[in-house]
């Protein structure tokens, strides 16, 4: 009891770190069994680094209630710290654009074990866990602009990609690996670093004479108004 007693304070204080500089948060209280369900875990946590990323998790919830399901703490739970660290390099090329959460997958996987040691074997074991959808040949698309322009949005971290597409550029794609919904969750416990050598294999599959490209460092607003600071156009 001593130990279990020992670990919630741990992670609790990782959690109280975590909230000490955000703003008020959301009156809206946690849901009893998700709290009663995530202590019962925490308490059995022991590893520092698991730790943190459960105190993550109750920081989380905390400031935006229904962030973490069930599911994905039962996942969690069971992840070991070497899987956990797979998942971390996965999680770290995590790219957004609106709703969707995906990795650059440009060649079969060649790219990701050749710039970041990510391995066929990872791909399987993650797939395995839940937390990469298993469907191949996914593509992330862009329609056709036809008679408008379009400015189109890709988040990784700190840095952004912004497309501006004039009239008449075709239809876009890239071939993507796509997080499921538990691995959309956990991936926000990681802090990305940003890889220039991705981010410019992702706007050279864009690269087109209808388009320009610029990208980097993202401020987004509360209105969701974004800005990109220390601007570098993509043109090679």
């Amino acid at each position: 009891q001593s130990k279990k007693q020992l670990n919630l304070e741990s992670v609790t204080s990782f959690a109280a770190e975590e909230l000490k500089n955000e703003q008020p948060v959301t009156d809206e209280s946690l849901d009893e069994d998700w709290t009663t369900r995530f202590f019962n875990i925490a308490e059995d946590i022991s590893n520092e680094e698991m730790q943190f990323l459960w105190g993550r998790i109750l920081a989380g919830e905390i400031k935006r209630p229904k962030s973490y399901s069930l599911r994905t703490l039962e996942l969690l739970k069971n992840l070991s710290k070497e899987e956990a660290e797979i998942f971390t390099k996965f999680a770290n090329l995590k790219i957004i654009s609106g709703a969707d959460n995906f990795i650059y997958n440009p060649d079969h996987g060649k790219f990701l074990q050749d710039e970041f040691g990510i391995k066929f074997s990872d791909r399987l074991l993650l797939t395995e866990l839940g937390l990469i959808v298993s469907e191949k040949d996914i593509q992330f698309l862009l329609t056709s602009t036809q008679n408008e322009k379009k400015n189109n949005v890709i988040v990784y971290g700190t840095k952004g990609i912004v497309l501006y597409r004039n009239e008449n550029t075709p239809e876009q794609n890239i071939p993507v690996m796509v997080f499921t919904k538990s691995g959309m969750e956990l991936s926000k416990l990681i802090h990305q670093s940003s890889n220039i050598n991705y981010i410019e294999k992702i706007c050279s599959s864009f690269k087109h004479p209808n388009v320009k490209i610029e990208y980097g460092d993202i401020i987004t607003y509360p209105n969701e108004h974004i800005k990109l600071l220390n601007k570098v156009e993509y043109n090679k």
